[in-house]
């Protein structure tokens, strides 16, 4: 009897909680359906507020320029509600130029500055209409507002720390060294359109080789051979000293123009590409301040010599600026002048010092 009155107990109590369970489960059912749970900032709102907002498909579609443009734009907006977040996402954009990441960045941005400050949603709206298919220039120097300046950028900043290596080597400083490399660049971007298009462009790498003229700064090889006999010829007009006698010494047994040639061609490290080019500015540099002309502020000089070569260094009251003229979006600027704009610009001035 003891038994059966203690199961019919735990029927009992097994019956009235399940009974429960129903009852909870059922209530919770009927109060997601008539949205009773539902609160701001839900999943479901999340991503209503993305579609609608949909950064991705208004960038995709349009060139660098313009996509930077836009994203310069709303970046400045975001930056009156939160500056670091404004400023992060111009660096992650400058860094990857990646459309899904800054567009990424910029709805979740977008979506919790809306919270406290709706009219984002307004200047942000406005930002792609505003440019119009127009580029606003980001300087005041036509070739810094390019997409092959992007590229040199990215390039040279890869760089940065054999060129600050070269610059301590040579005591040239990595401003001046570059100042020869940025127009020869441009040339070469230039004169190899389609394979700056298909290869340079989307690695964001510097060009390496031409027909003539090697590696990223262009030095041919008789130039190359030139620079190298300068270190040691102390009778040279070019001698630079003997500090640098030894730096481009050629490993004991090995052939000559085979190991100039690798030097001088290597895409993987541009070490000795720079350092040729920091050695050609020193030797020059040493003619002039012997017939008593100092070239350490006329980049503008250097650069047009580094560019016409050896032959063509003599040492002058008046020098005139000039060398390969290089088009850049129809306007045509001469090699020396390039190089002497970018020195002066302040660009990089972060990564490349005066």
């Amino acid at each position: 009897m003891r038994f059966k009155s203690l199961l019919k107990t735990i029927i009992k109590v097994l019956v009235i909680f399940f009974a429960i369970v129903g009852i909870i489960f059922t209530g919770v059912f009927l109060a997601m359906q008539f949205g009773i749970f539902n609160v701001r900032g839900s999943i479901a709102d999340r991503n209503k507020f993305f579609t609608d907002i949909d950064q991705s498909q208004i960038l995709k579609n349009q060139n660098v320029e313009i996509q930077r443009s836009i994203i310069a734009c709303e970046s400045k907006a975001i930056s009156k509600y939160d500056q670091n977040l404004g400023a992060d996402i111009l660096l992650a954009w400058g860094e990857k130029g990646d459309v899904i990441i800054s567009s990424s960045m910029i709805n979740n941005a977008i979506f919790q500055i809306a919270v406290a400050n709706p009219e984002i949603k307004q200047e942000i709206y406005l930002c792609p209409k505003n440019t119009d298919g127009h580029i606003p220039l980001q300087s005041v120097y036509p070739w810094a507002n390019t997409s092959d300046w992007n590229v040199i950028t990215d390039g040279l900043i890869k760089d940065s720390s054999i060129i600050n290596q070269v610059s301590k080597e040579t005591n040239v400083s990595d401003r001046l060294i570059i100042s020869g490399v940025v127009p020869e660049q441009f040339r070469f971007f230039s004169a190899n359109r389609e394979s700056y298009k298909r290869y340079f462009e989307p690695l964001k790498i510097l060009g390496t080789l031409s027909k003539f003229s090697l590696g990223i700064s262009g030095v041919k090889p008789d130039t190359a051979t030139a620079i190298e006999r300068n270190l040691t010829d102390n009778t040279s007009p070019f001698y630079p000293g003997g500090a640098y006698e030894h730096l481009l010494d050629y490993p004991i047994g090995s052939d000559h123009d085979t190991e100039q040639y690798n030097r001088l061609t290597d895409t993987k490290n541009h070490y000795y590409q720079y350092l040729y080019t920091a050695l050609y500015i020193a030797e020059i540099k040493a003619q002039w301040l012997n017939a008593g002309y100092d070239l350490s502020y006329r980049p503008d000089i250097l650069s047009t010599l580094f560019n016409l070569g050896f032959a063509h260094s003599i040492p002058s009251d008046h020098p005139e600026v000039g060398g390969a003229v290089i088009s850049i979006n129809n306007q045509n600027i001469s090699f020396g002048e390039l190089g002497s704009e970018f020195y002066f610009s302040g660009i990089l001035v972060e990564q490349f010092s005066y």
